[in-house]
């Protein structure tokens, strides 16, 4: 995780900092189960949607790993059942030590 672009866009902000770090820790457990059950429908749509909402965050929060295993989902339609559980479980576990080091930041502020 590089937050220096996230200081970038909010330069002197940090309630804005306070409100995405808030809402990507308090979001992220919906997210999570919304992915394993678009997996286990096979619904490739969903995670497609679910994977363009998050790019964001990624990208703001400077974990570009995350990033482009989300960007990888634009191409769900033709992915297998085998490569989207690898992704999904690459995105949830990537983004599981992110928001363990949110946690983190908001306790050391």
């Amino acid at each position: 995780m590089n937050l220096n672009y996230f200081n970038t866009l909010f330069p002197n902000q940090p309630e804005i900092i306070e409100t995405v770090i808030d809402l990507t820790i308090s979001e992220f457990p919906q997210f999570k189960r919304d992915v394993k059950r678009c997996v286990k429908k096979v619904d490739k749509v969903g995670l497609k949607k679910l994977a363009h909402k998050w790019q964001y965050t990624a990208k703001i929060l400077g974990i570009n790993e995350v990033w482009n295993n989300l960007d990888a989902f634009r191409e769900c339609e033709k992915l297998g059942e085998r490569r989207i559980k690898q992704l999904t479980t690459s995105v949830i576990t990537q983004l599981e030590v992110v928001v363990d080091k949110l946690h983190e930041l908001r306790v050391s502020a």
